[in-house]
C-alpha cells in the first residue's frame, strides 16, 4: 500500500485563491456539453499572446494575433490609448518582445504555425522605435552556405539572405542592414574573411536576457562557439547603428550577467572542465576570480541581480537541498546569513524585480507564481488588485523608471487563460485589454490541486489532481499524464488546453512529478538520475495504486498519455505493471536508449540541461548498450498487449523516425490493437494548427473506445 503523507505545514499560495467569483468579463462556453466538445474548440488561434510595459511606464507593446492569422505587434500609448501597428505579417509572427530603451524595441520572427520540416530560417533580431521609425534587422535569420571559393563577386555559387520579412517597420522597411546584392556582402561568411562589424550578425546570435539596462542602446548578445558549442562568444550590440564589438573574457565562458548600467560585470568561465565566477571591476575593467561564489555541482546556480553597490543576487542551494536566493557581497567576499526567500517544498529561483534601481520585489513560482514584495508601495497594490481578483494569479508589470499612473496586470489561473488588463490607480479601476483566450469561460473549466504522497522507498512524489467540473465522488477513467524531458521542472497552476479537453471529456488527469523532476530540491533531482525505465517507472505505479486507494480512480479505466521520455515511462510501465494501465497514448516517443541521439551529452531527446554540468546524467550514463537495451519500450514490446496510440512526426530530429517505425513494426506483430498515425512535415510535436486538432481528436476516440466501463 502506498501511503499518503501528513498534511504540510507551510500553506501553498494556489490555496490563497481558491474562494471568490470567477472573471466577470468570462464569455459563455462556446463548446456542447451533449457528447462532449471537439478538440478545434480548445484549441483554437489565441488573441492576446503577451503584453510588455515600457521602462518609464507610458506604453505597452502587444502581441496579438491579426485577421490574417500572423501575430502582430502593437505600441499602445496609455497618455490616449492610439495604437502604431510596428508589425503584421501572415507568415512571420512576432515573438521575444524587449524594451531596450523608453522609445525602443527589439524583437524576433518565428512561423508559429508552420510544422517543423517546413521551417527554413532563425529567429533573427529586429529593433524599431515605438512610432514605427528607425526600423533595423540586427541578426539573419538563415545561415549563410560556407563555400571556400572566393571570385571578383564573391563566393561562386552560394545564395545571399538577409531580407527582412515583409510587413516590418513601414517607410524605414529594407533600407538598413540588408538588401545583399552579391554574396560578398553577405553578413556572416566568418569562415571565409573578416566581416564588418556593422553588418548583420550570424543567425544563431542570442539575445543575454533578461536585458538589465533600458537607458544605453547597446545589449549583450551571445552566440556558441567552436563546433561542438562548450563554450560562448560574447558581444555588445548597439540596437540602433547595428554596430557590435566582442567582449573579451578570460576562459571559456559559460555565462554572463550585466549590472544595471548594462556593462558586462560577471561571467561564469571553465577552466579544465571546472567553473569559476569572475568579476571585471568598474574602476579598471579587469577580471579577477570571486571567492567562495563558484558555481555548485548543480546548474540551477545563477546570479540573478547585481546592484550598483555590488551586491550579487544569487540562486543558490549553499549545501541545502532546495534552491533559494542569496546575496553575495563582492567587497567582502560574504554570503548573507540566511536566504532572502526559500520554501521548504520546492526550489525558489526568483527574478528580482528592480524599479528606479532600488529592488523592490521577487517574483518566483512555487505551485503556483508568488511575488514577495519588499516594496511598500508595491505590496499595497498588490493587496488591492488581489481583493479585486481574488480567483487569479495577480502579475504586476513593473516600471524600470518612474511611478505610472496606469499599471499593466496580468492575471490567470488553472481555469482562465491570461487575461492582460490596465488598472487606474487615482480610480482604482480596471480597463481590460485582451485574453489569451477569450472564448474559454473560466467558470466552466475544471480546477487542479496538487497533492503528495510516499512512493515505496519514501520519496515524496507530488501529484498534480483534475477532476472533471461537476463530476460525483467516485473513481472515474483517469489518464496519467507525463513529462516530455527527462528532467522537466515541475508543473504549476496555469490552464491548459490538452489537460482541460480530457477533463471536458470526462476524465480525471493525473500528472504526477516523478523522481528526477526539477524544482523539488536536489534530493527529488538526483533520485532520478539513471532511473530510465526503472524507479520513474515505480513512481508512476505507485501514483495509480494512491489514486486507485483514494477513490480517484477506476481501477479498470487508466491509460497513460505522454511525448518523448515521458512516453517511453509510459510504455515501460504498461510492460512492468500491466495489470494498472488499459491502453496509452504516445507520440514523439523514445521507445530506443541505444540509440545515437538518446545518449548524446547535451540530452538531445527532450531537454537541453542535464542535471549537472558536470558528468553526464543522461539515461546512458555508464550503462551498456544491453542495459540499455532492457531500460527501452523496444525490448519489452513483447510484454505490451495493451492497445497503443503511437504517432509521430516525419521530421522529428529529437527522435528519428527510424525508431519509432521500429518500434511500430515490433509492436504491431505482437498488439495488432495498436494504431499508428504519421503526421507529415511535423517535428517533435505537433506545430500545424489542423494536425492537433486532428490528434487530440484521435486521443479521445482511442480513449473513449478502450476506457469503456
Amino acid at each position: 500500500m502506498v501511503k499518503p503523507l501528513p498534511a504540510q505545514e507551510v500553506g501553498l499560495r494556489r490555496r490563497t485563491l481558491l474562494v471568490g467569483a470567477t472573471l466577470p468579463w468570462a464569455l459563455p462556453a462556446t463548446w456542447a456539453a451533449s457528447g462532449g466538445p471537439d478538440a478545434s474548440q480548445f484549441f483554437r488561434d489565441e488573441e492576446t499572446l503577451s503584453a510588455h510595459l515600457s521602462p518609464d511606464g507610458t506604453r505597452v507593446a502587444l502581441r496579438t494575433v491579426a485577421k490574417h492569422r500572423g501575430v502582430m505587434l502593437t505600441v499602445l500609448n496609455l497618455a490616449d490609448m492610439q495604437p502604431t501597428v510596428l508589425h503584421s505579417q501572415e507568415s512571420a509572427d512576432a515573438c521575444d518582445v524587449a524594451w531596450t530603451h523608453h522609445n525602443r524595441l527589439i524583437f524576433s520572427i518565428e512561423e508559429r504555425r508552420v510544422p517543423e520540416g517546413r521551417r527554413d530560417a532563425g529567429p533573427g533580431l529586429f529593433a524599431i522605435n515605438a512610432d514605427g521609425t528607425a526600423f533595423r534587422q540586427l541578426v539573419e535569420r538563415q545561415e549563410i552556405i560556407r563555400i571556400g571559393t572566393l571570385d571578383s563577386d564573391g563566393i561562386s555559387g552560394a545564395v545571399p539572405t538577409g531580407a527582412a520579412p515583409k510587413g516590418v517597420g513601414g517607410a524605414a522597411m529594407g533600407q538598413e542592414g540588408m538588401g545583399f546584392k552579391k554574396i560578398a556582402d553577405a553578413p556572416n561568411v566568418r569562415t571565409i574573411r573578416e566581416v564588418d562589424s556593422d553588418r548583420l550578425q550570424a543567425w544563431d546570435t542570442y539575445v543575454l536576457s533578461p536585458i538589465a539596462s533600458t537607458t544605453t542602446d547597446s545589449i549583450l548578445v551571445w552566440r556558441p562557439k567552436g563546433t561542438n558549442a562548450s563554450s560562448l562568444d560574447l558581444l555588445e550590440l548597439n540596437v540602433r547603428t547595428g554596430r557590435a564589438k566582442a567582449l573579451e573574457v578570460p576562459g571559456a565562458l559559460v555565462c554572463a550577467y550585466a549590472d544595471a548600467a548594462g556593462d558586462l560585470r560577471a561571467a561564469v568561465v571553465q577552466d579544465g572542465g571546472k567553473p569559476s565566477t569572475i568579476w571585471r571591476e568598474p574602476a579598471t575593467g579587469q577580471w579577477r576570480t570571486l571567492a567562495g561564489c563558484a558555481p555548485e555541482v548543480e546548474d540551477d546556480w545563477a546570479i540573478k541581480h547585481i546592484d550598483p553597490r555590488g551586491t550579487l543576487y544569487v540562486s543558490a542551494r549553499r549545501g541545502q537541498d532546495k534552491l533559494a536566493l542569496w546575496t553575495y557581497d563582492v567587497g567582502t567576499a560574504r554570503w548573507s546569513t540566511t536566504p532572502l526567500v526559500r520554501s521548504l517544498q520546492f526550489d525558489v529561483d526568483a527574478r528580482v524585480l528592480v524599479s528606479q534601481d532600488k529592488v523592490v520585489g521577487l517574483r518566483f513560482t512555487i505551485d503556483a507564481e508568488v511575488t514577495q514584495w519588499l516594496d511598500p508601495d508595491f505590496k499595497s497594490l498588490q493587496q488591492q488588485l488581489d481583493q479585486l481578483l481574488p480567483r487569479t494569479v495577480n502579475r504586476i508589470a513593473v516600471p524600470a523608471q518612474g511611478s505610472p499612473p496606469v499599471i499593466l496586470l496580468e492575471s490567470f489561473s488553472d481555469t482562465q487563460p491570461t487575461v492582460y488588463l490596465l488598472y487606474k490607480r487615482e480610480t482604482r479601476k480596471l480597463l481590460r485589454l485582451g485574453s489569451l483566450r477569450p472564448d474559454i469561460a473560466s467558470s466552466e473549466m475544471a480546477g487542479m490541486d496538487l497533492q503528495r504522497f510516499a512512493a515505496r522507498d519514501g520519496l515524496d512524489i507530488p501529484v498534480w489532481v483534475a477532476r472533471p467540473k461537476g463530476a460525483a465522488s467516485k473513481p472515474l477513467p483517469t489518464v496519467v499524464w507525463l513529462h516530455d524531458e527527462l528532467y522537466a521542472h515541475s508543473g504549476q497552476w496555469t490552464w491548459d488546453a490538452a489537460q482541460q479537453f480530457l477533463l471536458a471529456r470526462g476524465y480525471v488527469v493525473l500528472r504526477p512529478e516523478l523522481r528526477g523532476t526539477r524544482g523539488l530540491g536536489l534530493r527529488h533531482l538526483r533520485a532520478g538520475v539513471g532511473q530510465f525505465g526503472l524507479g520513474n517507472s515505480d513512481d508512476i505505479a505507485d501514483t495509480l495504486q494512491w489514486a486507485i486507494e483514494q477513490g480517484i480512480s477506476d481501477p479498470k479505466r487508466i491509460a497513460v498519455a505522454g511525448t518523448g521520455f515521458g512516453a517511453g515511462a509510459g510504455l515501460m510501465t504498461m510492460a512492468r505493471y500491466p495489470q494498472l494501465l488499459r491502453c496509452a497514448v504516445v507520440w514523439s516517443a523514445v521507445t530506443d536508449l541505444t540509440g545515437s541521439d538518446a545518449v548524446n551529452p547535451d540530452l538531445g531527446l527532450g531537454t537541453a540541461r542535464s542535471p549537472t554540468p558536470g558528468p553526464y546524467r543522461g539515461p546512458g550514463l555508464g550503462i551498456s548498450t544491453g542495459e540499455l537495451k532492457s531500460r527501452s519500450p523496444v525490448g519489452h514490446v513483447a510484454s505490451i498487449r495493451q492497445p497503443v496510440l503511437l504517432a509521430h512526426g516525419d521530421k522529428d530530429r529529437a527522435v528519428p523516425l527510424g525508431q519509432a517505425q521500429a518500434f511500430r513494426k515490433a509492436l504491431q506483430a505482437a498488439n495488432p490493437a495498436s494504431e499508428w498515425v504519421l503526421y507529415k512535415d511535423e517535428g517533435h510535436g505537433w506545430r500545424a494548427p489542423e494536425n492537433k486538432v486532428d490528434f487530440y481528436n484521435r486521443m479521445v476516440r482511442f480513449l473513449d473506445t478502450h476506457l469503456t466501463a
